[in-house]
């Protein structure tokens, strides 16, 4: 039977050495520091054919030693707070069945120098954690094309007050140098995402830089990829900014937006960049979801799944119902979800699933019927009390 676990420092643990023994078991691994000299006995010659993920917390300055794990055929997922020097990478017999990698920005320097091409199967790739107190000048990252790479997720975070990132941020200069011509799911996200939850120290870290749009215009162009699905999670940008995104993708099936209830948050202790010289600039969560955003809806003919989480102040029920209906065109056999999925009539896809959460209120008592008298209809139609993925 397959072994799932998680090991955080007990290597003197007498487990520790049977869990090794079993090394043959191992199927998921999340490992807090992996080195030698902390587990002497994975170097004796073990195996792991089992093994698909491995997951490396390495609290510590020093890189993982991840030639431990050279002989796991099965490895296809690594996570890592760091990407190893190039010689010690090259050294990882698996690179190339690696086919998801999710490394942590903060720390990993060799992220911005190229060596993602080393993993030459590469399909999903999480940028996580971007530290923007690490921003290297922009000659210091070289131009990178993934060609396999169909999958790619930012998880943004901010730093602390004092560090102007309005413009000199991380995803900026990755969109900035990166070639993803496969590219088909995009999802940018705030790393403290559990909005509800936050307090002011994650207020304080949540991400403000300016939207990079001609970065992502070049992007696209340069890349020539036509996205499926955008996740814009709790990222403030303008709603023409977002509207010229969308118009880069008429084939989206997919979309999901989700905001913050503006009232709830004060930035004002939590300014942008100030000092001696520079006035005290405070960030302000942008309109997303607005009218001219679901107006520009109707453009996008292939989408099925929409996610909307809206800030009830700024929301229109109304328009939102006019919008839903309009793609509402399933065929005469309303059975057939398969043949639902397209209207040959009008050449428009229908939606097959809308999930919209109102942030602050509940949605108009007439909306909410119609949206359920569609449900009965057979839409997929999720209103949940509060946010969630």
């Amino acid at each position: 039977m397959p072994i799932n676990f998680g090991l955080y420092g007990e290597k003197d643990s007498p487990w520790v050495g049977q869990l090794v023994e079993e090394s043959a078991r191992w199927q998921h691994a999340t490992i807090a520091y992996l080195r030698e000299e902390e587990l002497p006995s994975l170097a004796s010659g073990k195996s792991f054919p089992l093994l698909e993920t491995l997951d490396i917390r390495q609290h510590t300055f020093r890189d993982p030693d991840l030639f431990l794990f050279n002989s796991a055929p099965r490895l296809h997922s690594l996570k890592t707070v760091r990407l190893l020097p190039p010689e010690e990478l090259r050294a990882f017999t698996p690179l190339n069945q690696i086919t998801n990698l999710e490394i942590m920005c903060g720390t990993s320097a060799p992220i911005y120098t190229g060596e993602l091409h080393n993993f030459p199967n590469l399909k999903s790739m999480v940028f996580a954690e971007l530290d923007h107190r690490f921003v290297p000048e922009p000659d210091e990252i070289p131009w990178q094309t993934l060609p396999h790479l169909s999958m790619v997720e930012f998880q943004m975070s901010n730093c602390e007050v004092g560090y102007d990132i309005l413009e000199a941020h991380l995803l900026k200069l990755l969109i900035n140098k990166l070639t993803l011509p496969s590219l088909t799911t995009l999802a940018i996200r705030n790393f403290h995402e559990e909005v509800d939850k936050w307090d002011h120290t994650n207020m304080e870290q949540i991400f403000k830089g300016n939207w990079p749009h001609q970065s992502f215009s070049d992007f696209f162009q340069r890349s020539a990829c036509s996205l499926s699905v955008l996740h814009l999670d709790y990222i403030s940008l303008s709603d023409t900014d977002l509207c010229s995104l969308l118009k880069l993708h008429p084939s989206l099936v997919e979309l999901r937006i989700r905001e913050i209830r503006r009232k709830d948050f004060n930035f004002a202790p939590y300014p942008l960049f100030e000092d001696d010289t520079e006035d005290r600039i405070v960030f302000q969560f942008q309109d997303l979801i607005t009218p001219l955003l679901l107006a520009n809806l109707h453009a996008l003919i292939m989408l099925e799944n929409l996610h909307f989480t809206a800030d009830g102040d700024l929301f229109d029920d109304v328009l939102f119902w006019k919008m839903v209906v309009s793609r509402w065109v399933p065929n005469s056999d309303t059975s057939s979800r398969g043949e639902n999925a397209s209207a040959p009539a009008t050449g428009v896809s229908c939606l097959r699933s809308v999930k919209l959460c109102v942030l602050g209120r509940a949605l108009r008592e007439d909306v909410d019927l119609k949206l359920r008298d569609l449900k009965k209809a057979g839409l997929d139609f999720v209103l949940p009390s509060k946010d969630e993925p």
